[in-house]
């Protein structure tokens, strides 16, 4: 049981490594610069409080809803994290239709205008996530 809880615990982890970055990126995809730290601080904010919440009530949630709750309730969250990112990505692909067509650069690129806080910010988040 030890084990298949370990497994559970290593492949949970993992996963979100597919969702948590790119609701992240669709939720502050396309904001204006003057609003991106916010829309990129309440994000982070939410995940960490609720992350937060799961450590201080991770205790009673095994008491009453039993061993097995460690495998289908983060399975549950994790479904409706994925879930999310449907109408989150149909609102990209609405503004993909309506956006004026990118210059590409005189190397071919697209260019992409990235304000430099947000590159200096995952270079000290990333290493620490």
């Amino acid at each position: 049981v030890q084990g298949a809880m370990l497994l559970g615990v290593a492949l949970w982890s993992a996963s979100i490594c597919f969702t948590w970055p790119i609701l992240e990126a669709l939720v502050s995809e396309h904001e204006e610069p003057r609003n991106l730290p916010n829309r990129v601080g309440l994000y982070n904010v939410v995940w960490a409080a609720t992350m937060g919440l799961a450590q201080m009530t991770g205790g009673w949630l095994f008491e009453n809803l039993g061993p097995a709750s460690l495998f289908w309730l983060p399975l549950s969250i994790h479904a409706v994290q994925l879930a999310a990112t449907w109408p989150l990505k149909a609102r990209h692909d609405a503004w993909l239709a309506t956006a004026a067509p990118i210059q590409a650069d005189h190397t071919g690129h697209a260019a992409v205008a990235r304000p430099p806080y947000f590159k200096k910010l995952a270079w000290i988040a990333n290493p620490l996530a």
